[in-house]
């Protein structure tokens, strides 16, 4: 298997750019030790808890495969984030699928999350963009049959229409085909370093709609609840379940054709024992 991009072996490579694991670990070990000659094997095995040595230089030279177990263990010696954490265990999926299907559906995930945008931020436009909670609804009326009409379904006027198409093209998520605009293929996830305050008001707002929502009854409308007792040491863990439900969700729906409809999913859960400050 081939890497994305060639990396320079004096840069640190970024696992985003690989699709086989061993070129990434490779190139990995051989930076960190090279920026620190005490970063040995060794002294990576000894971090991550891992007995032998021996089997992190079998995995890298592609003599025995990795397992999830030691990719999390390596993950923490390496300092790796969730994010990236998440990335390498699909590639292990990658490494182990034999099936074409199974296969293509992996790589679907991994252009979808990763290579379409799950680590671009908006930066300087990512407070316009949760500023305006239609924005991204829109965006996913592009190409349907009611995008004519989506300032009529939404409430908004047409100055607020040409603005959301102005401010999408702009940033790439919308683009411009002939007369046409057709979305663009960079997707929008919230990560790290957006500014918590107006992160805060984009979920207000649309959890706000969803409530105005439940005072009307329609037939495509879905609640669920559960309420259940977990260690606090578990919290993170449930976080990146979460997270990676939302991925597959998205993921599934790009493979999807013939969209006629837009759905806004929330997925929130509350600590009612957390002290209240």
């Amino acid at each position: 298997m081939e890497t994305i991009v060639e990396k320079e072996r004096n840069q640190n490579p970024n696992i985003i750019d690989y699709l086989d694991y061993k070129a990434y670990l490779k190139d990995k070990f051989f930076y960190l030790s090279s920026v620190n000659k005490k970063k040995s094997i060794r002294w990576f095995a000894k971090k991550a808890g891992i007995n032998s040595p021996q089997l992190i230089s079998m995995v890298i030279n592609g003599k025995r495969k990795l397992s999830k177990e030691m990719a999390s263990s390596i993950s923490y010696a390496i300092e790796l984030t969730d994010d990236e954490e998440e990335y390498l265990l699909l590639l292990i999926d990658l490494q182990d699928s034999r099936i074409g299907d199974h296969r293509e559906e992996i790589l679907q995930r991994i252009r979808s999350q990763f290579h379409g945008g799950l680590f671009q931020n908006l930066n300087r436009d990512d407070l316009e963009y949760l500023a305006k909670w239609y924005y991204p609804v829109v965006r996913e009326s592009i190409g349907l049959p009611q995008e004519n009409k989506i300032g009529d379904y939404l409430g908004l006027t047409y100055d607020e229409v040409k603005e959301a198409y102005d401010f999408l093209l702009k940033i790439g998520l919308a683009k411009k085909v002939g007369n046409k605009i057709e979305k663009g293929d960079q997707s929008v996830w919230f990560k790290d370093g957006i500014s918590p305050l107006a992160l805060m008001k984009y979920h207000f707002e649309m959890i706000s709609r969803s409530l105005d929502e439940l005072k009307v009854k329609k037939e495509e409308q879905h609640f669920e609840t559960l309420t259940v007792s977990i260690p606090k040491k578990n919290i993170p863990d449930l976080k990146k379940k979460i997270h990676r439900f939302m991925c597959e969700i998205d993921t599934w729906l790009e493979e999807t054709t013939a969209q006629d409809q837009i759905i806004q999913l929330n997925v929130n859960f509350t600590s009612w024992l957390q002290d209240k400050k």
